[in-house]
């Protein structure tokens, strides 16, 4: 599941190449389903990081990037969250 997973994120991260938004947001959203079934905290992050980059309303994005601080947290990866509230701020 893991590696279907990431190859799914794979196909977010070339639809965003290309600028096809709606469609990486679709791939990240379903790579999130299954991370969140194995559970994988730091990918589950990654996700809602793309997704908050993505969102198209303030509140969707401040639903990502506390849901990518929890997972991160929960794995003690503080210098994600950093990473984070540098990009985002401290929502």
């Amino acid at each position: 599941m893991l590696g279907q997973a990431n190859c799914i994120s794979g196909l977010g991260n070339i639809a965003l190449a290309r600028s096809d938004h709606a469609a990486a947001a679709a791939y990240f959203r379903q790579a999130l389903r299954l991370y969140g079934r194995i559970p994988e905290p730091y990918s589950i992050g990654q996700s809602h990081l793309w997704l908050a980059r993505l969102a198209t309303s303030s509140t969707e994005q401040g639903r990502h990037i506390q849901a990518a601080r929890d997972a991160w947290n929960s794995i003690a990866r503080a210098d994600l969250v950093h990473k984070l509230d540098e990009e985002f701020g401290d929502l």
